[in-house]
């Protein structure tokens, strides 16, 4: 693997060890190599981290305080669920590394790491962690959209009454909406599997910048029928997304 200092972003990393110097000493190198890192000195502090930022791995100390029974790691299921976690110890013993097999673990490293395995780690767990969280942002969406659906037509069932706003409005309002949403997932799907080796060139070649630019249109041209806060700031967004126009 070619250890250069990255000049691209690669991800969130949580470091959770009770020894300071090994603490900043490994945050150090990440940043290095693209790396955003946060730091915990116990079990506590890393899942108060967790539960309030969006973490991409989590490295850990498997004797520090808060961790000595491996009760974080095994809490884990429950505060990220799918988080890559890679385990670290001064003190190998079979025990820890059978125990850390049966957990959500993808690595269990001796210290001092080598930084290129640990690399190597992170590179190919973390876009599928991404993917795995979209998938999952995906599926609460279009549960969310089947909720609105299912009120929608409960409503229907019953005669309009007076000042209520047309049923067609309030489909077209919300398919428009989700679709939107299931778009902006697409498009961070791609982005996050094209960084893995298998399948990125595939998607590379599907054409969403074009499907963004017709959503965009389609959302300036109802803008003044549908009058909606967060449709105009999910026009903005996906404008965001875009690449600057030639000339």
């Amino acid at each position: 693997m070619d250890l250069k200092s990255a000049e691209t972003y690669c991800g969130r990393i949580l470091v959770a060890d009770d020894e300071e110097v090994v603490r900043r000493t490994l945050s150090a190198l990440l940043i290095r190599y693209g790396y955003e890192c946060f730091c915990a000195p116990d079990g506590g502090a890393a899942l108060k981290i967790l539960a309030e930022r969006e973490i991409d791995a989590l490295i850990a100390d498997i004797h520090m305080p808060g961790n000595s029974g491996l009760e974080l790691i095994e809490s884990i299921p429950q505060t990220a669920s799918g988080l890559p976690v890679i385990l670290l110890t001064g003190e190998p013993s079979v025990e820890t590394a059978a125990r850390s097999v049966r957990l959500s673990v993808i690595a269990y490293l001796v210290k001092p790491v080598n930084i290129e395995e640990l690399l190597a780690l992170l590179n190919e767990a973390i876009p599928r962690y991404r993917g795995l969280r979209a998938v999952a942002s995906s599926r609460e969406n279009l549960e969310r959209w089947a909720r609105d659906l299912d009120a929608l037509e409960r409503s229907l069932r019953h005669p309009a009454r007076a000042g209520q706003p047309a049923a067609s409005q309030d489909y077209l309002r919300m398919t428009l909406h989700n679709l939107i949403m299931q778009l902006a997932d697409l498009d961070r799907s791609v982005a996050t599997w094209s960084q893995t080796d298998t399948g990125g060139a595939d998607l590379q070649q599907l054409d969403f910048i074009g499907a963004l630019r017709h959503t965009i249109e389609v959302l300036e041209k109802t803008r003044h029928s549908f009058q909606s806060k967060d449709l105009g700031e999910l026009r903005k967004r996906l404008q965001a997304l875009l690449p600057p126009a030639g000339p």
